[in-house]
């Protein structure tokens, strides 16, 4: 498949996932897995661009798992799929 074309699929498919308020609640290790598993996607659709912006709200995550960043790890997820909605 061509990257742009992989590109534009994830993508589509991230507004889609991100369209419908969450319905359930967030765990640690939930968020920890979904971060792990969107960096491995957009690495896989090559977009760089999208895996940076996801990289940051992960490393925001694990600063405040260490205590490194104001805001609890639990509210990093819902700020990430708000900026997502505006990035995408």
């Amino acid at each position: 498949m061509v990257p742009a074309v992989k590109r534009k699929t994830f993508r589509e498919i991230l507004k889609k996932y991100i369209e419908p308020p969450p319905i359930i609640e967030y765990s640690e290790q939930l968020i920890r897995n979904l971060f792990r598993m969107m960096l491995g996607l957009s690495k896989i659709a090559e977009d760089e661009d999208l895996y940076d912006f996801i990289d940051h709200y992960h490393d925001e995550f694990y600063l405040g798992l260490d205590g490194f960043y104001n805001l609890v790890p639990e509210d990093v997820w819902p700020s990430f799929l708000n900026d997502l909605k505006s990035w995408l």
